[in-house]
């Protein structure tokens, strides 16, 4: 008797193997932008072929500080996406945070990293967080990011930055 039910198909095997080059070619060009080496108008032509035309991305975090919010806020959409992204390269310096851990499920890919960072110049704060992307037809439909918010919060909240 052979139990081939933990063993992905032919199919499966290509749909994970196409969602883990998305990852890596959005990842890739999301360094490159971030570090000046190209435009957003390539960095939009790179990703834009694996985003569906109205991908959410979405956190579970508000901050309590507004000049952070819109790094955490809502965006649908290409142009929102791009929104967040160029703010982001404006007012975020990323010192740390590739992938630690990564799982594959039918049209979801998740990863979880520890990210370090400092906001609009100011102390550098580390916290966790886990990402899960969807795919619909082969493209990214939802980002969700799920923050540890009290790490980020113990910085750069209101209380602290309108002092």
């Amino acid at each position: 008797n052979n139990d081939d039910s933990n063993t992905m198909s032919e199919e499966e095997t290509g749909q994970t193997g196409r969602m883990m080059e998305c990852m890596q070619i959005m990842g890739a060009a999301a360094a490159e932008y971030g570090a000046g080496a190209i435009d957003g108008d390539a960095f939009v032509d790179r990703i834009s072929p694996f985003m569906h035309p109205d991908v959410e991305f979405k956190t579970n975090y508000t901050p309590t500080w507004e000049k952070l919010r819109p790094l955490f806020q809502k965006r649908v959409g290409m142009q929102g996406i791009m929104d967040r992204y160029e703010y982001e390269n404006k007012h975020e310096k990323m010192k740390e945070g590739a992938p630690l851990d990564i799982a594959f499920g039918e049209n979801v890919i998740y990863y979880t990293q520890i990210e370090t960072a400092s906001f609009f110049d100011g102390e550098d704060v580390t916290w966790e967080m886990m990402t899960r992307f969807t795919f619909v037809d082969g493209k990214i439909s939802k980002i969700l990011m799920l923050i540890d918010t009290e790490p980020i919060e113990a910085v750069y909240s209101k209380k602290k930055m309108e002092t």
